[in-house]
């Protein structure tokens, strides 16, 4: 899992760590109960292009493998992930109770070939924070919330770009669909992209 330790990034941000109680909004918290409703912390993000780890019907390898992610995640002690080529179909998620992470992922349809698919791997102490569930725009991205202290918030992208080969009309359309997921991105947020750009550089790239 070398490929995991090298991208984890460690973040400094004020988590807010517990949710606020909707149904006694007509009473201000006091200055104590503030404080407890945010704990600054540093948490560690990451990226994690997972290919050949998601089940699949024609693997040999055991069924699962989120529990392995999870396994992995965990022994870095990572908060968030996203999980690039996942190639899972549809739209879903799962709890992986034992390890206390909940996975998030957008694929192409169960009928289409198991390519591409982008998803986040979160605590799941942590979804009882988020203002709503993780939102898949396609199987190339997908966006996050995180609430923040002093009301602010910290959006996560999760994002699978295509590859060098791909036809000019699916990397414009890629690359329109993130423009346009980056200009809806609170102002006021701090923006986090995450994921594999299948980028290719040096001086001997075919570019």
């Amino acid at each position: 899992m070398e490929g995991l330790e090298k991208v984890a990034q460690k973040l400094s941000v004020p988590l807010l760590t517990r949710p606020v109680d909707c149904d006694r909004q007509d009473i201000p918290p006091s200055s104590r109960q503030r404080k407890q409703l945010v704990k600054s912390r540093h948490i560690k993000v990451s990226t994690w292009n997972v290919r050949t780890r998601m089940d699949a019907d024609n693997s040999s390898r055991p069924h699962r493998r989120t529990a392995l992610i999870a396994s992995e995640l965990s022994r870095y002690n990572i908060y968030i992930a996203a999980l690039s080529e996942t190639r899972l179909a549809d739209e879903g998620s799962l709890n992986e109770m034992a390890n206390g992470y909940t996975f998030f992922w957008k694929g192409l349809p169960a009928n289409s070939r198991r390519i591409h698919g982008v998803g986040f791997a979160t605590r799941t102490k942590l979804l009882q924070t988020l203002p709503e569930s993780p939102v898949a725009i396609s199987e190339r991205l997908m966006t996050l919330r995180n609430p923040l202290a002093k009301h602010r918030y910290a959006t996560f992208i999760s994002t699978y770009a295509p590859t060098l080969p791909s036809d000019d009309e699916t990397k414009d359309h890629y690359y329109a669909m993130l423009r346009s997921t980056l200009m809806q991105v609170p102002r006021r947020d701090k923006l986090i992209v995450l994921g594999d750009f299948n980028a290719i550089i040096g001086s001997d790239s075919k570019i």
